[in-house]
């Protein structure tokens, strides 16, 4: 069996690039990272890089599963579905009046605000009221360790804004040479127990 997946940002939930995998999405979406050859440097990977310097998770969509045997033409279908594609391989002829609404996309992009505040890799999840740290490397990109969540057994989330960007600005320090994007105040976009950062934080 093949996976028809979509490659799309935090930032818009906009499919940007449609493949196909018989492996996992996650292995797939590392060979895209990887892919350089010489002074070419894929439009995926350089869209991707983008997206994480401006402090969004790049994912992967199930789009379809499908046999080994039907998956190219499979493929070359979702492709002619969503415009402005970055597929090399097979060129976008986008010919859908509108781009098919993806149910995972839409849930996942539900879950969070993204940049929360106008915080550069703040991101609030809404189901569980609390906040992780993006942050990201040459090849990959992870979530810094917080102070937990009930019910959860992961570590990434943090109780409140202020402990969310000591812990940002705590790795940021340690990664000297780099350039961050500022932040840009958005109050309007804040959940309301947000605004109490503490002045004697």
């Amino acid at each position: 069996m093949a996976e028809i997946y979509g490659l799309f940002s935090g930032r818009d939930g906009k499919v940007r690039y449609v493949g196909r995998t018989n492996g996992t999405r996650a292995a797939r979406l590392k060979t895209h990272l990887r892919f350089q050859h010489g002074r070419y440097v894929s439009s995926v990977r350089e869209w991707i890089h983008e997206e994480w310097r401006a402090g969004y998770p790049v994912e992967s969509a199930l789009l379809e599963e499908c046999s080994n045997e039907a998956s190219d033409d499979i493929e070359t279908g979702w492709i002619a579905r969503f415009p402005n594609l970055l597929n090399d391989r097979k060129r976008n002829r986008w010919h859908n009046p509108s781009p098919p609404i993806i149910q995972e996309i839409k849930e996942y992009q539900a879950r969070f605000i993204f940049n929360v505040g106008g915080f550069h890799c703040v991101h609030y999840w809404r189901d569980l009221d609390r906040y992780s740290v993006f942050m990201h490397d040459a090849d990959d990109w992870y979530w810094l360790p917080g102070d937990g969540a009930p019910g959860w057994s992961g570590e990434i989330w943090f109780s409140d804004i202020a402990a969310a960007l000591k812990a940002r600005d705590r790795s940021r320090s340690l990664r000297q040479g780099r350039r961050w994007s500022r932040d840009i105040e958005q109050e309007a976009e804040w959940p309301i127990h947000a605004l109490h950062l503490g002045s004697g934080d």
